[in-house]
Order: structure tokens, then C-alpha cells, then sequence
């Protein structure tokens, strides 16, 4: 299962298996001609094809990836490589470099924490807005990268909220799930800190997810969007999230909230 450690594909070396998160599987890999070492996130697409809606998704991941929302890996490359043991394809789409490690809210201090129940739920609006819902977000489904950044990864498989896409009925149902678990999953991360890291966060994170219902709008014109405008029946990734001034609001007193738990924290009180 999964590519071969060592193995050279393409321009790349596989290194080791970082881990999975849903059907994405993340690598270290290298890149063999300038000797860089990033990641990959690598799709099995053994046993589809063309007509199968997996067979669809797939071809769309890069362009996904490749409008540059913030919550989501920077997208370096896009090969199609083999397992030469197996025979199985895959897609592998180089990124920045991933932290090996799973979310861990126990080994989160409370401004990691804090910060990240704002990140996930913004990553997760940034979807919605452009088109996509997930309907299994678990802790896995996202990483830290090397620079901090918290980002999306476990986009092996989503649903369009258009009929190029997806079905928009399951969309709006699945949405409805993503908000449910965005909320869940928030409240596991604080769950492990004080009462008063908690007393800051609880409120103001029940708030956020409460007025994470934003409008669709038009995206930036960027070379990437005008890219992503070729392709053919994919214009429901030409909607993005316009942050509503609640929300936007709610953000900034979050960040007024984190830098409270920093000074508490700081001063031993966290």
C-alpha cells in the first residue's frame, strides 16, 4: 500500500510516510534535481477512471490547490507517478513542507490552541466559499506546516456545491456537518486547558462558528483564478468566502482573546 520508501519517480524521491488524513496520504519527498526536501500529498487512483466521480475530483485537486487560499498548502508541483511493485497510479502534488506530527491538543499550549480553533474554522469557511464541502473532518484533517501555518490537507475527496462539481443538495447537508464538527473538534482542542484559558476562548469560539455563515462572491483576479476559469466545468470554484463584518469582527476579538491567554500564560497563570 502507499508509494515505495526510496523509490525515484519523475523529479522526485519518496522519503518516508508522514501519515494520512483521510484518503490523502502525506510524504516526505525530495526533489532530485535541486535537492530540496518538501512534502507530498499523494492520491491512490488505482481501480478509477474516467466516469467514476473520484476519477473527477482528482483531476480538479490541483486546480483546488492551486487557487492559493490561505488555509491550504502551497501548491509546488503535480506529477503522476506509479507504484512499480504494485502497478497502482497516483497523483502526487508537491507542497511546502508539513510538520510530521498530527494535531495534538494535549501538547498544544493554550495560544497554539487558541489560535488554532480560529484557523480551522477559517480554513473551513474559506471552503464553503469556494464551492466545496468535506462531511468528515476529523483532527487528521489538518497539519501544521514548518513556518506555523495550520492548513487543510485531507482534500482527497470533496463535494461541489454546483451540478459540475458535485450535487448541491448533499453540499448544503454536508456544510451543515462541516459546522458541526468545526465546533466539535474546537471545542476538544480547549477542552484540555484551565478554566481561565477557557473562559477567554468558549465564548468567543461558540460566537465564531455561530456567524461562520458567510456569502459567496466574486474571487480576486489572480493568474491562478484566470487559470482555474479555462477548466472546463469548474465554476463553482470561482465563488469565495466575502467575510461578513461579524465575522470579521469576531476574529479580531479572538486575537484581542489570544493575546490574553498569551499574557496570562506568560505569567503563569494559563
Amino acid at each position: 500500500m502507499g508509494l515505495r520508501i526510496g523509490e525515484e519517480q519523475e523529479s522526485y524521491q519518496v522519503l518516508r510516510l508522514l501519515g494520512t488524513a483521510g484518503a490523502t496520504e502525506i510524504y516526505e519527498v525530495r526533489q532530485r534535481d535541486i535537492g530540496r526536501v518538501e512534502s507530498a500529498l499523494a492520491f491512490n487512483l488505482g481501480g478509477i477512471g474516467p466516469g467514476d466521480a473520484r476519477w473527477n475530483w482528482h483531476k480538479r485537486i490541483p486546480v483546488f490547490l492551486g487557487l492559493g487560499l490561505p488555509h491550504l498548502p502551497v501548491l509546488h508541483a503535480v506529477r503522476g507517478i506509479k507504484n512499480s511493485e504494485t502497478g497502482d497510479r497516483y497523483l502526487l502534488l508537491g507542497v511546502e513542507r508539513l510538520k510530521p506530527e498530527e494535531l495534538q491538543p494535549d501538547a498544544m499550549d493554550p495560544v497554539t490552541a487558541a489560535r488554532a480553533v480560529v484557523e480551522l474554522t477559517r480554513s473551513i469557511q474559506e471552503m464553503h466559499g469556494a464551492g466545496f464541502a468535506h462531511g468528515g473532518l476529523k483532527l487528521e484533517s489538518w497539519r501544521f506546516t514548518e513556518l506555523g501555518k495550520l492548513v487543510l490537507v485531507d482534500v482527497g475527496m470533496l463535494c461541489g456545491a454546483s451540478p459540475e462539481t458535485g450535487s448541491p443538495a448533499e453540499a448544503r447537508q454536508l456544510m451543515e456537518k462541516d459546522h458541526r464538527d468545526v465546533a466539535r473538534l474546537g471545542q476538544e482542542i480547549l477542552g484540555g486547558h484551565s478554566a481561565s484559558v477557557r473562559a477567554i476562548s468558549e465564548p468567543l469560539f461558540a460566537e465564531l462558528c455561530q456567524a461562520s455563515a458567510w456569502a459567496a462572491g466574486p474571487v480576486p483576479e489572480t493568474r491562478e483564478v484566470r487559470e482555474a476559469r479555462q477548466v472546463s466545468g469548474f465554476t463553482a470554484m470561482m465563488r469565495a468566502a466575502n467575510t461578513n463584518v461579524r465575522f470579521q469582527g469576531l476574529v479580531l476579538s479572538f486575537r484581542g482573546g489570544i493575546q490574553k491567554i498569551r499574557e496570562a500564560f506568560g505569567a503563569g497563570r494559563g
